[in-house]
């Protein structure tokens, strides 16, 4: 079934009215599956009515999402990854999207992958490429929709622990990795906390193996269990430690600062901001680059009403990561939210001239302008915002019409 818009991010949703007028959530152009089958994905809307819908509302992220599941569905995987592509033109901060393009290659049929053997070269690159997509995923949203996982019944390069590891477990973990991804959130903990408990060596998790710890986890955040989760978290963070010191060479299904990383979405999601801010500032020590780490820091910042602080970590992750427009839409937004409506209208006006397909930025300029006063400009705008804006987003439509006097 195609995507439906969704906006529960692990520490995302700042209105984009902040309060100017509508509630218009930043992630509200994402997307998650309704409803995907293992090995294949399974799709009720006709494909014509969605290559009709992408004609249609062309610069809709989730419209291109959709049609991409459309040619999966018809097992039309070139057309499908090049939907994924163009819906993270739209919307770089697509999470659903890119996991979808990290489980292209496994989708790929076993004749293409003896053609691929017989090049290394080309299966080392392709295996990054997946798992660089496949970690930007987690990077983006670690309470990302597990469904895609589910596309192909291939092991993946992403979760190849050593079998000898599971031994004769391997097939009950492997059933049970598979109710994880096709979204069976609840009986998939049931049975990886099992497997978990078997593997527990002196009541310890760090005894459990590195890809069942994940799943675990995994498994655990999606069913609202985010203690165990943590904990699960934490060792694999000590694990990675230990591992990148060459204490072992136990393979890991992230890096150590990735972990830290979701660690510290997790902590926020608990409700411990100061554990989350401390995990972020040890990510940032590691990695100055992640511009991701100062996205977190801004969105607890904002929650606490820190507007100085929260400005100024969106403004580093900007420097960061200049060529993504969606952190320059968000430190816009933020200004507006701190009540610097002058610099919040100078930076979405220069953003609009360079990336006006975005409709987001046009409704937010035009709520920034019209709080300045600037009626004329601030009505323009919504109406570029409603010249584009997705079908999809009716109440949204209806809302922008209304503020402008329209029925």
């Amino acid at each position: 079934m195609p995507a439906r818009g969704r906006v529960d991010r692990c520490g995302r949703g700042l209105a984009l009215g902040l309060g100017l007028g509508l509630g218009l959530g930043l992630g509200f152009a994402l997307a998650a599956p309704d409803a995907l089958a293992a090995q294949s994905v399974k799709v009720s809307v006709p494909l014509a009515a969605l290559e009709e819908a992408v004609r249609r509302d062309s610069l809709d992220p989730v419209a291109h999402y959709n049609v991409a599941m459309g040619y999966w569905s018809k097992r039309r995987l070139d057309e499908a990854a090049a939907e994924l592509h163009r819906a993270l033109e739209l919307d770089s901060q697509f999470a659903a999207a890119y996991l979808a393009l990290a489980m292209v290659p496994f989708a790929r049929p076993d004749d293409y992958w003896r053609r691929l053997a017989k090049r290394h070269s080309a299966v080392d690159s392709l295996a990054s490429e997946s798992e660089r997509a496949y970690r930007r995923a987690f990077l983006i949203d670690p309470m990302v929709d597990l469904r895609m996982l589910a596309m192909t019944s291939r092991p993946y390069l992403l979760d190849l622990d050593d079998f000898r590891t599971f031994g004769l477990l391997y097939a009950d973990y492997r059933r049970a990795r598979l109710q994880l991804h096709e979204g069976r959130y609840e009986q998939a903990f049931q049975a990886l906390d099992g497997l978990t408990r078997k593997f527990k060596v002196d009541r310890s998790i760090d005894s459990v193996p590195a890809a069942l710890a994940w799943n675990h986890a995994l498994a655990a955040m999606h069913s609202g269990r985010d203690s165990l989760a943590i904990r699960d978290l934490e060792s694999l963070l000590g694990r990675e430690q230990r591992r990148a010191a060459g204490d072992s060479l136990q393979w890991q299904p992230l890096a150590a600062n990735e972990y830290r990383y979701v660690l510290a979405c997790l902590r926020a999601r608990v409700g411990d901001a100061a554990g989350a801010v401390g995990l972020l500032h040890a990510v940032l020590g590691e990695d100055v680059g992640h511009y991701m780490a100062q996205v977190q820091l801004a969105r607890i910042y904002e929650a606490r009403g820190a507007w100085p602080e929260a400005v100024a970590a969106r403004r580093r992750a900007v420097e960061t990561n200049p060529e993504d427009p969606s952190l320059r839409l968000e430190l816009g937004i933020t200004l507006a939210a701190s009540g610097d409506f002058a610099t919040a209208d100078s930076l979405l006006g220069e953003l609009a001239e360079t990336h006006g397909r975005d409709f987001r930025v046009w409704y937010a300029l035009g709520e920034v302008r019209l709080r300045r006063g600037r009626a004329a400009e601030g009505r323009a705008a919504l109406e570029r915002f409603l010249a584009m804006a997705p079908g999809r987003l009716t109440e949204q439509i209806a809302l922008v019409r209304r503020q402008l006097g329209g029925p």
